[in-house]
């Protein structure tokens, strides 16, 4: 996703190589558990984030590498509980380590990333109290999903949603920033900005993965249509809906119950402005990273940082924002 960044683009093919090398691991089962998790694919959008972040600053891969591994290894632990929690059978368009090699190996893959990311930022040779935003982050992150699991088939208020999508995945965003830009020894005005725009661009991605989970079409959104409802958690399209029609209370509890129709519900969320309400909320998130990006020195990091915020809203007709309407 990075054509028009050609020096992005070579640096995070040289960080695939890095991060292949690291978790190279022929002969050992669980190793290659955990390797096939993390090398599978994906955006990589956090540890580019951190690579960027570095970038305005001593650009120096012996302290960035380790470092967005290390954020990347992080999420990637995350992912391989989460899909035990939610059943999942398939990420990415593959099974899930639950999925194929049962759930206790899941659960000790998650424990080994988890341990693996402390390695990778101990190698990355930032100081402990350059780290320590990471720790919190990932104790907020622990929060974060506690919080949503324990709230499944309850309706909560707009800004509950929002706080706990904060810790859910603002938080390590806005870590990644954080400690790309302590990698690159910026001064600290510098890196808090970028801190700033790593948690509103995680809260604008959180707000365009739950439009996504709207999409009617399977294909599209690359999980199960719903499966946050399916779930029993009400997204914030559904909150907003909430808020514009009547009866729609009734409905939500009726598909939480497993007896209502969710092709119907969907039609009514959209139909009630709750899409429409939440994709303008995205571009509030969406105009907030822009005008950071305005104060940030280093051009190169800034136009791919503004090319990464345009995307936010772009290649899904659910995503389309209509700011004037």
């Amino acid at each position: 996703m990075w054509e028009n960044q050609p020096w992005l683009r070579e640096e995070m093919a040289a960080f695939e190589t890095f991060a292949a090398d690291r978790f190279a691991a022929k002969g050992n089962a669980y190793k290659e558990i955990s390797a096939r998790l993390l090398l599978s694919g994906g955006k990589r959008l956090r540890p580019a984030m951190t690579i960027l972040a570095a970038r305005s600053g001593e650009y120096d891969r012996a302290r960035v590498f380790p470092a967005a591994l290390a954020v990347e290894t992080l999420h990637a632990a995350t992912l391989a509980h989460d899909d035990i929690v939610d059943g999942a059978a398939t990420r990415r368009g593959i099974p899930t380590v639950s999925e194929r090699h049962g759930v206790n190996m899941a659960v000790y893959t998650g424990d080994y990333l988890f341990a693996k990311s402390l390695l990778l930022m101990a190698e990355s040779g930032l100081e402990p109290e350059r780290t320590e935003f990471v720790a919190k982050a990932v104790l907020s992150m622990c929060e974060g999903e506690m919080a949503q699991y324990l709230g499944r088939f309850e309706i909560t208020s707009v800004p509950q949603y929002l706080r706990r999508i904060a810790r859910k995945t603002g938080l390590l965003f806005s870590a990644s920033c954080a400690i790309g830009g302590k990698a690159g020894c910026l001064a600290e005005p510098d890196v808090k900005r970028l801190t700033r725009f790593g948690f509103k661009f995680g809260m604008a991605f959180q707000i365009r993965d739950d439009l996504l989970d709207m999409d009617t079409e399977e294909k599209t959104a690359g999980k199960p249509v719903a499966r946050d409802l399916r779930d029993g958690i009400a997204t914030l399209p559904v909150l907003l809906a909430l808020k514009q029609a009547a009866g729609m209370e009734a409905k939500l509890q009726a598909c939480f119950l497993g007896k209502g129709d969710m092709d119907e519900f969907l039609d009514a969320v959209r139909d009630a402005g709750g899409t429409r309400d939440a994709g303008r909320m995205l571009g509030r998130y969406a105009d907030k990273c822009r005008r950071l990006l305005t104060e940030l020195p280093q051009q190169t990091t800034r136009n791919a940082l503004e090319e990464l915020t345009e995307w936010l809203t772009s290649g899904n007709e659910t995503l389309q924002i209509q700011y004037n309407t």
